[in-house]
């Protein structure tokens, strides 16, 4: 056998253990990486788990604190139209009074009863008859007038009070509204601080 030959044959082989080692190589550093990739797969999968399961106790933590607040809302809301029917119960019954009021103004007649102007007295007080009419009495001068107001000056001054009862009405509903328990705020708790040496 020529020698040739023989040097061809050997290089073949070691060609060819040469492309074995390459192919087992590879095939190893194929392996190692599907294993790599298969290992951070996992390792990812554990991190979004975990970001997902954050996400849903975030969630049901707002949905609880949502939740809450709705029920605080509907609650206040409720209390609110309750107190407001209350106060429309408290201003129909003063409305009311003030109607009876008016009406028993219409029925009193505006005079008062004065003497005469020698003895040096002003004006008298309401007389001491039926319906606040002034009785037949003297002053210490001896005349008593009894004087009437205009009918002008009378309605203005039953129109005045009227709105001022019908003012108070308002003023004391107002009042109530705005002084309701649910809207002043409760007093912050006071914290001691102390301090450290």
């Amino acid at each position: 056998m020529n020698p040739l030959y023989k040097l061809l044959g050997a290089a073949a082989l070691v060609a060819a253990l040469v492309y074995g080692l390459y192919l087992a190589e590879q095939h190893v550093e194929g392996q190692g990486y599907i294993r790599g990739v298969t290992f951070q797969k996992g390792e990812d999968q554990k991190v979004i788990d975990k970001v997902n399961k954050d996400l849903d106790d975030q969630r049901s933590q707002a949905n609880l604190k949502y939740r809450q607040l709705s029920e605080a809302v509907i609650l206040a809301q409720q209390a609110t139209d309750a107190f407001k029917t209350q106060l429309e119960k408290a201003r129909e019954i003063n409305r009311n009074e003030v109607d009876t009021l008016r009406r028993k103004y219409n029925t009193a007649s505006l005079r008062f009863a004065t003497t005469s102007p020698t003895t040096g007295q002003g004006c008298g007080g309401r007389g001491d008859g039926p319906s606040g009419e002034a009785g037949p009495t003297t002053g210490a001068g001896g005349a008593v007038t009894v004087v009437q107001l205009p009918d002008k000056i009378t309605g203005d001054l039953r129109q005045l009070v009227v709105d001022a009862d019908r003012l108070r009405v308002e003023y004391a509903t107002c009042y109530a509204y705005v002084n309701r328990p649910a809207l002043t705020p409760a007093p912050e708790p006071e914290v001691e601080h102390q301090v450290l040496p």
